[in-house]
């Protein structure tokens, strides 16, 4: 029969091998456009606080004219083409609301739309997860001024 005997240093090393180790907590933020309104979700589903973001919204395909529509406190320099805004810091579960309040204002040509929304669009914030920061909203417009109803004219966050 054989035999084996443990060191104390062995032993060590076993409990650490079968011991588990948690993550740090951190923050892991996401984001989601409503095309039927221009509601954009903000939600920091981690497990610690989120400082303060970008957030984006980026169309491709058919997209609606901006000019003279899109305010210029909605463009970023480090992301052209695209509307952006920040949003304050949020704690670990809780989220924020913001309502393009220009959207109904925009005309959207015939077609289908594409709008990939981002959380921390600057990569700004470590998080636990860097891959889930977008969503893709996909619209079709019949070719007229389409308007959407508005739940709020306001720029600010709903906390």
């Amino acid at each position: 029969m054989f035999r084996k005997s443990f060191t104390p240093l062995t032993k060590a090393a076993v409990i650490l091998i079968g011991t588990a180790v948690s993550a740090a907590a951190q923050p892991n933020l996401v984001a989601d456009l409503n095309t039927k309104n221009g509601t954009v979700t903000i939600q920091n589903i981690g497990t610690a606080p989120a400082g303060a973001q970008i957030v984006s919204v980026n169309c491709t395909g058919v997209c609606p004219e901006p000019a003279g529509v899109i305010p210029a406190a909605y463009m970023n320099a480090a992301l052209p083409g695209t509307i952006s805004f920040t949003v304050s810091p949020m704690l670990a579960g809780q989220f924020r609301i913001h309502h393009l309040y220009f959207w109904n204002q925009l005309f959207f040509p015939k077609g289908s739309s594409n709008f990939t929304t981002c959380a921390d669009a600057l990569q700004q914030v470590e998080e636990s997860s860097e891959f889930d920061n977008c969503s893709v909203d996909r619209m079709r417009s019949p070719g007229a001024q389409v308007r959407f109803r508005s739940p709020t004219n306001a720029l600010k966050l709903a906390e």
